[in-house]
């Protein structure tokens, strides 16, 4: 009996600590008119809009931010963007190593043509990389970003 005592208590305790589905927060209701992300494009950067007044939400630059409004209303949203940053930074990255082998071939082109060549060549196979990766990331983004879309679509 004296184990009862303690189980008990610590059961009801263990139940009001614990996260119950009715405290789960859901994101407010929302029109699409105004909680639809779009993408707008200048010339050094991508913006993430939101809504009829294009209120930007994320600028995405060499790197791309994190936006927890994703993961507000859709896992797969969530997920289909992280997939974006990691394929968006890489991408950055092999762009910057581009740049970099490329720069050092150009310098050394006069005291070494073979070294200059490879480094060229090299830095161009890593400039084609980055650009395949970032295709990569922009198709992650249109995914996440129409995951979230259909989410404030069927929202009441």
């Amino acid at each position: 009996m004296a184990h009862r005592r303690v189980i008990v208590p610590l059961t009801l305790l263990l139940q009001v600590l614990s996260p119950s589905p009715s405290t789960a927060q859901t994101p407010p209701a929302c029109s699409y008119d105004a909680c639809a992300l779009r993408l707008r494009y200048s010339f050094f950067k991508t913006q993430l809009v939101q809504g009829r007044e294009a209120r930007p939400v994320a600028s995405i630059g060499m790197f791309a931010p994190g936006v927890p409004l994703f993961a507000e209303r859709s896992d797969t949203a969530a997920r289909y963007y992280t997939n974006f940053r990691r394929k968006h930074t890489s991408s950055a990255l092999l762009g910057l190593g581009s740049l970099v082998l490329v720069t050092v071939g150009a310098v050394v082109y006069d005291n070494d043509h073979d070294a200059s060549l490879a480094l060229v060549i090299g830095g161009g196979l890593l400039g084609i990389g980055g650009v395949i990766q970032r295709t990569r990331a922009d198709e992650q983004l249109s995914r996440a970003v129409w995951w979230y879309n259909r989410t404030v679509a069927s929202s009441p």
